[in-house]
């Protein structure tokens, strides 16, 4: 199950806003309309405050969400609260922050920064406009889903594309969020790359790694291994002579990737077993994936058989193997010569 890191509410209720959203004007008159007394004259604030938020300079967080937000307004006149006081409230873009009927409250529909608008209605400043402050206030993502938790590459070069959804206030397809910008980063390269604005990843050595999805402050981890499978594999040579007894050769079991790059051995167990089927006459002395051949007699027998046999549990490797395995073997003939010269010739089947 992938992780999800939610957005940090540093402050559950931030009166601090206020400070932020607060506008002081030298001279208002106030209407009936106002919430407070008529006629009251004399230095006005307005502020919007206690919103659920984080604010960061003068721009205030807010996670994409379906839920109306409706953030209180206070008002004074000559010292004097206005007692609900009336007033609407403006986006700069509805399409990111839309305002709700009625024009008190509003909707994070995206991503994106905006300015929200708060004008005293009623009300006269000695400038002749109407009370307003104005404050940003910029949509985010509060979480980050990893469509899968985990990325296998099997083969040096090979490429998987990580996806991942973003969401705002809940995890639900109500606050899903459209445009998350996400960025993805590799913890280490040398093992996998990643395209920090597409997420293709891009497999570089054997290993483990992480890499993170990032949408503003939410992020969440895709744990990433590289193991090289074993796509193919063939014997090191079609013939070996040995001219005397006691003469020696060798045989190499080569193992591959499906990319054609030779497998590390250090992170396998990709070894064959080497058998004979006459080892009177020719010794193996296997160690790993090289066997070493040592010729002890002649003999009457017109063949020897040389098998390195590979076995395996590795879903993926028996996949690309294909039939016969998990059981797959490499038959090597090895001939007797009765001539003089007394050669063993080795070669494919």
């Amino acid at each position: 199950m992938s992780r999800r890191r939610p957005f940090r509410r540093i402050l559950a209720t931030l009166a601090a806003l206020s400070s932020v959203l607060l506008a002081t004007c030298e001279k208002v008159v106030t209407g009936p309309n106002t919430g407070g007394p008529g006629g009251t004259t004399g230095s006005a604030t307005i502020a919007i405050g206690t919103i659920s938020a984080v604010v960061v300079g003068d721009t205030a967080f807010l996670p994409v969400s379906s839920v109306t937000v409706s953030p209180p307004v206070t008002a004074s006149a000559a010292s004097v609260s206005i007692v609900n006081p009336t007033y609407r409230l403006i986006s700069s873009d509805e399409s990111i922050i839309g305002i709700a009927a009625g024009g008190t409250s509003f909707t994070v529909k995206k991503r994106g920064t905006v300015t929200i608008t708060a004008i005293l209605l009623a009300a006269t400043s000695s400038s002749g406009t109407a009370p307003q402050v104005s404050a940003k206030v910029k949509g985010i993502a509060s979480s980050v889903v990893a469509a899968t938790p985990t990325a296998v590459l099997g083969t040096i070069g090979d490429t998987a594309q990580l996806t991942a959804a973003a969401y705002g206030a809940t995890v639900t397809s109500g606050d899903s969020v459209s445009n998350p910008g996400f960025t993805f980063t590799s913890g280490n390269p040398a093992i996998a790359t990643v395209n920090a604005a597409t997420g293709k990843l891009v497999a570089v050595a054997n290993g483990t790694t992480t890499v993170s999805v990032s949408s503003d402050a939410a992020t969440t981890s895709i744990a990433v291994t590289v193991k090289q499978q074993i796509g193919k594999w063939s014997t090191s040579v079609d013939t070996i002579t040995l001219t005397a007894f006691g003469d020696t050769g060798t045989v190499v079991a080569t193992m591959r990737d499906g990319r054609s790059v030779l497998v590390d051995p250090l992170v396998t167990d990709a070894n064959p077993s080497w058998t004979a089927d006459d080892t009177t006459i020719v010794r193996l002395l296997p160690a790993g994936k090289t066997v070493k051949l040592v010729a002890l007699k002649n003999s009457s027998s017109p063949l020897v058989t040389l098998t390195a046999s590979y076995t395996t549990t590795d879903t993926a490797v028996i996949r690309r193997l294909g039939a016969g395995a998990p059981f797959v073997r490499k038959v090597v003939a090895v001939r007797i010569s009765q001539a003089a010269s007394q050669v063993i010739a080795i070669t494919p089947p």
